[in-house]
């Protein structure tokens, strides 16, 4: 394999030439040489595969370590989730609490909340993209 090809490109070459081999129309000499350059190709996307398998399993270990901190109503309401999504501490002012208004901080908890949560979907699919270089790896991440 020519050290300029890409994941893609190998992956395109192999479909080509499977499709051509499921013609039946080859030759058995060069069905056998289509055969081995596919060969070829398959190991070179595993290889591939396997290398952004590892860079995402550690992406996501960085990720899940991480904490994310939303606050909202002017700082208000705070809270920290960690990359797995779990709350980690919520920090309300107390001139917040208005027991004649409680929707009001049920509503700035809820959006603190899920602020936070999106911004760590949003880096996961920002640093997952830069990782994957775009290209779609389903059941990876």
């Amino acid at each position: 394999m020519s050290t300029a090809m890409t994941f893609e490109k190998a992956l395109e070459k192999l479909s080509g030439l499977v499709d051509k081999l499921e013609e039946g129309s080859l030759p058995l000499e060069k069905s056998l040489k289509l055969y081995e350059e596919g060969i070829a190709l398959t190991a070179f996307c595993e290889k591939a595969l396997d290398s952004a398998r590892l860079k995402i399993t550690e992406l996501q270990e960085d990720i899940e370590a991480r904490d994310f901190t939303a606050s909202v109503g002017g700082g208000a309401v705070e809270v920290v989730v960690t990359g797995k999504k779990n709350i980690k501490s919520l920090t309300i002012k107390p001139e917040v609490v208005d027991p004649e208004d409680i929707e009001m901080l049920q509503d700035l908890v809820i959006s603190a909340v899920n602020e936070a949560i999106a911004n760590v979907e949003k880096v996961t699919e920002e640093e997952m993209t830069k990782v994957t270089g775009g290209v779609s790896l389903p059941g990876l991440f």
